[in-house]
């Protein structure tokens, strides 16, 4: 792990553009709440690693970080040895590299990594630490255009289609709600104790981290610091034969957040509609035992 992107979920555009931002410094394994969607079966590590911080249930140390997110220096051993390119420079579009399967992940963002913000910096000594800042009352709106929005439209016919796709929601239903409930300790649309924990989860980052290994970051402050930071240079392009800075980029995270969502029922409703269908099945099928062999 190199990177450690610390700040509170849903901050607007900032985070799929620090997303973006990152792959284009050549951090293209980012661990974010997309992977979590993808790999359901992580639910069972971080559901694990809550009760440890919480509650103090077992421990989830170095050893257990490394096999939910994995040790970026065992991949970057292979990828020096085959490149003269640093680790943050390396693309896979580099020849030297083509072909290295990432298996693993360079950095962290967004929840449900981010909650783990002290725990990850103690776990990855070595890690560079970003913390993304944005005034609060922005904050709060842009979650209420989005997660709120999302949960408040939900049909009734969504969430029965969403129960019979149980084979995903086992665990990470139950993640999403432990962390919801236990973790950030309140529901959307509850203001007061959603800036409350706002406020305490930067004031523990801060309080519990090191100074010299942060960097405190708006998404404003563009390429300079960030790069400065990482220990890469600004990424340049060439612009009718005259070098240029690339733009910083910009992406609109409500409406993908929304797209995400989308996408993710969509994917669910295909999984519902098949385990109806065999439900259907087995019915349909106990049903012709008997009528097969009644009494002629």
């Amino acid at each position: 792990m190199s990177t450690l992107l610390l700040s509170f979920t849903r901050l607007t555009y900032a985070h799929s553009g620090m997303q973006a931002a990152l792959r284009m410094l050549g951090l293209h394994d980012v661990y974010h709440m997309q992977s979590l969607v993808e790999s359901p079966d992580d639910s069972k590590l971080w559901i694990r690693a809550m009760d440890a911080k919480l509650y103090g249930k077992g421990k989830f140390d170095r050893e257990d970080w490394d096999e939910l997110l994995g040790g970026y220096q065992v991949r970057f051993t292979f990828l020096l040895r085959s490149s003269s390119l640093s680790p943050l420079q390396a693309t896979p579009c580099d020849d030297s590299v083509h072909g290295l399967i990432h298996d693993t992940y360079q950095a962290v963002c967004d929840a449900p990594a981010a909650l783990f913000g002290v725990e990850l910096a103690a776990a990855y000594p070595e890690a560079k630490i970003v913390i993304l800042n944005r005034e609060i009352d922005p904050w709060y709106k842009s979650c209420l255009n989005t997660i709120q929005e999302v949960r408040s439209s939900v049909s009734i016919v969504q969430v029965i289609l969403l129960i019979l796709d149980w084979s995903y929601l086992a665990h990470y239903a139950r993640c999403i709600k432990k962390m919801q409930k236990e973790a950030l300790g309140f529901e959307w649309p509850e203001e007061g104790k959603a800036k409350a924990f706002f406020h305490n989860y930067y004031k523990e980052c801060r309080e519990k981290i090191s100074k010299e290994r942060v960097l405190e970051y708006k998404i404003q402050d563009g390429w300079g610091p960030l790069c400065k930071h990482l220990g890469v240079e600004v990424p340049k392009m060439l612009v009718e034969g005259r070098e240029e800075i690339v733009p910083f980029p910009r992406v609109n995270d409500a409406m993908g957040f929304k797209e995400s969502v989308d996408k993710i029922l969509k994917v669910s409703r295909w999984r519902a509609y098949r385990n109806a269908a065999m439900i259907l099945g087995v019915f349909v099928g106990l049903g012709f035992i008997p009528w097969k062999w009644r009494p002629s």
